[in-house]
């Protein structure tokens, strides 16, 4: 049986297979084969055909649609599915479920997962906030900050839209209208507050607010092309990774690269990205996703039953992935001296390639022990002049070449 919740109005989903006393799969079932959905009164409120699987031909599947008007379950009360079959010989076989329904729009509080708000570079956005409607509804306000609490824009939400059980707000951004985060974390974090009503304090939902520009869309393609087969939605639901994921992590990995030495360096979501350190980026973000997995793999995923019993766990296979990008990003302190080195830290890559070396200074007389503020980067370097001076090793440092 495969019902995980269900809502009136919507599209439902339901799987069985037929099984012998010997629990063998039942191969030779005759067509059609007939399903009835039951009230928690017993009152028949739906009934059709399953389909059978094209590769497992004791295993079919309902997909149905229970009418708005089914009411939903009260604690305790279950709907059921019930399921009746024929073999060949004429031997009858009969499965069933029981299952919860719900308002069109209604999910459990263990099922809303904190919403992720992705901008996307040249496109509107929307953000929204789904609290339960009990009366009187509170005030609600929006803000948008960054990671000093710098308000970067607000907006007046919306009348509450009414679904099911819950009233839904929203607040909408015209496209261009957010500015490109410039902080470490690179990211804003969207406010709702909610005051009067029935809250006894003033309350916060925080949604984060990721933008996914041109840079971040590039790297996060090169992440799912890592991923992609390696995870196994069907039984691993936590392996599942959203776009709102895929930020999350990358931004990590742009936090972690910034922090490394030498720090002159400030690379950007805004890009463009110097030649080589895409690389490392990309492995510091899946590190950030793989400890999170590692994290929900602690207890083994056991299944027992229809005879077959299957224990899971790959944390064993994960760490070993971990260790093997660890020692991979131990290089990335190297890389990015050698890009310093090669030019301008503030230029692209290919505008860096014209100077031999990324610090000079011009109009000023340097001696061999002076130091001075270096220009174009981010914070002030003083650099002794014996390292630059002339382009060459300075008599305070060596010999001259």
């Amino acid at each position: 049986m495969s019902i995980v919740s269900a809502a009136a109005g919507q599209t439902i989903t339901a799987s069985t297979q037929f099984l012998d006393e010997n629990d063998d799969p039942v191969e030779d079932i005759i067509d059609p084969v007939t399903y009835k959905i039951y009230s928690p009164t017993r009152k028949l409120v739906y009934q059709s055909t399953g389909t059978r699987d094209g590769v497992d031909p004791s295993l079919y599947t309902a997909t149905f649609t229970l009418p708005t008007s089914a009411p939903s379950t009260a604690q305790g009360e279950r709907y059921r599915i019930q399921w009746n079959a024929t073999d060949r010989i004429g031997c009858k076989y009969s499965e069933s479920e029981l299952f919860e329904l719900t308002n069109a729009g209604d999910a459990p509080d263990d099922e809303q997962d904190e919403p992720s708000v992705i901008v996307y570079t040249g496109a509107p956005t929307t953000d929204f906030l789904k609290i339960y409607n009990v009366s009187p509804q509170p005030t609600v306000t929006y803000q948008m900050i960054d990671e000093t609490g710098k308000v970067i824009a607000s907006a007046t939400p919306s009348a509450p839209n009414i679904v099911g059980k819950f009233a839904i707000y929203s607040v909408q951004f015209a496209a261009n209208s957010i500015p490109l985060p410039t902080g470490v974390q690179q990211h804003y974090m969207g406010n709702w507050i909610l005051s009067g009503g029935l809250t006894q304090q003033t309350e916060v939902e925080s949604h984060p607010v990721y933008m996914m520009t041109p840079v971040v869309q590039t790297i996060a393609h090169a992440l799912r092309h890592m991923f992609r087969k390696g995870i196994l939605s069907n039984i691993e639901p936590f392996t599942t990774l959203s776009a709102g994921d895929y930020v999350h992590h990358i931004t990590k990995g742009f936090e972690y690269i910034n922090g490394l030495p030498p720090r002159v360096t400030a690379f950007t979501i805004a890009g463009p990205l110097p030649t080589g350190m895409t690389h490392y980026i990309e492995v510091a973000a899946a590190i950030s996703m793989l400890r999170e997995m590692l994290f929900a793999y602690q207890n083994d995923w056991d299944f027992q039953g229809l005879g077959t019993q299957l224990n899971v766990n790959r944390a064993q296979t994960i760490q070993s992935m971990l260790s093997e990008l660890e020692t991979d990003l131990q290089q990335a302190t190297q890389a990015k001296n050698n890009w310093l080195m090669s030019g301008s830290p503030t230029a692209t890559a290919g505008a860096g390639a014209a100077a031999k070396m990324p610090l000079s200074v011009t109009k000023i007389t340097l001696g061999p022990e002076t130091n001075f503020a270096a220009p174009n980067i981010p914070f002030d370097g003083i650099v002794s002049s014996y390292l630059l001076l002339g382009g060459r090793i300075g008599v305070g440092g060596g010999r001259r070449l």
